[in-house]
Parts: structure tokens; sequence; C-alpha cells
């Protein structure tokens, strides 16, 4: 199937796979595994993005195909978030993954955190930079945040 792109009515994605492609390419360290992906794959992550984006964001100022409007930082963002989305496995619908990390690995580093007063699940962690959260906020975005606590790492 393909993918239905705003402004068109039961739009799936504010922009299309190969715009998302030249935005992933200028904007994103990840672009190499995301090319590698078929416009099938492609069009799923930009779904999912998308449905995030509707559904966390303020429905009367979302841009609507029945009166066309700009939609500004949006394709950015549903473009940039579907590529983090393959990479980090953020969605539920692809990761069983709650999105917590319990030990991360960067080259030959790797921290495993103390999980003693955050009832064994792990530190959250925010994939999406603060350009994301800054256009979702212009669109009536609310991040939730519980339970936030503070950690030091040193050397013992």
């Amino acid at each position: 199937m393909s993918l239905i792109v705003y402004p068109l009515e039961n739009a799936e994605s504010y922009i299309s796979v190969v715009d998302a492609d030249t935005i992933i390419t200028n904007k994103s360290v990840q672009s190499a595994t995301w090319l590698a992906l078929s416009e099938q794959e492609k069009e799923v992550y930009l779904r999912i993005s998308y449905d995030f984006i509707i559904a966390t964001c303020d429905s009367s100022l979302l841009p609507n195909w029945s009166v066309p409007d700009d939609v500004g930082c949006l394709a950015e963002v549903n473009a940039l978030m579907a590529s983090r989305d393959l990479v980090y496995s953020v969605s539920s619908s692809i990761n069983p993954n709650t999105g917590l990390i319990k030990r991360e690995r960067v080259d030959t580093i790797e921290v495993e955190y103390d999980q003693s007063n955050n009832n064994g699940q792990g530190v959250s962690i925010t994939l999406y930079d603060a350009s994301f959260k800054t256009c979702l906020v212009s669109y009536g975005y609310s991040p939730a945040v519980s339970g936030v606590q503070q950690m030091v790492l040193g050397k013992s």
C-alpha cells in the first residue's frame, strides 16, 4: 500500500518517503541505516512517527486535510523521528522493550545503572532532541515528566 501524505484525506504522514530520504540524509547520522530499508519499511516507520505526533499533539492545532495548511516543522520531525525509531527501537509496536535502559555500551565504555532506587526499571532516556520537542510543543504537545531522579556517575 502506498503512503498517503498530507494534505490528502486520511493522511498517514506529513512527509513523503523521497523527501524523508533527503532530510535524513542531510540531518541524521542514521542515514545509511535508513537508506538501506525498502520503501515499504520506510513507510511503516513514517506512519508510526506520524501516529505519535497525532496522538500526542492537540488536534485543533495540527494541520487538517479539509483546510490544508503548511506543516511547518512537522514534516522534518516526522522523518527524523522515523529514523531514530529505526535505529533505537523506540516504538513499542516494533520493540517490546519499555524504553528503559539498564546497561549501555558505547565503543569500549559500558555503563550499568544501579536499580536499587528505581524499582529495577532502568534509566529513562529521551532519544528525541530539543528541536523535536520545540516543534511539537508549538502544536500542543505536553511532555509528561514523572519520577525524575538525579543520577551521578563516578569512579569507584
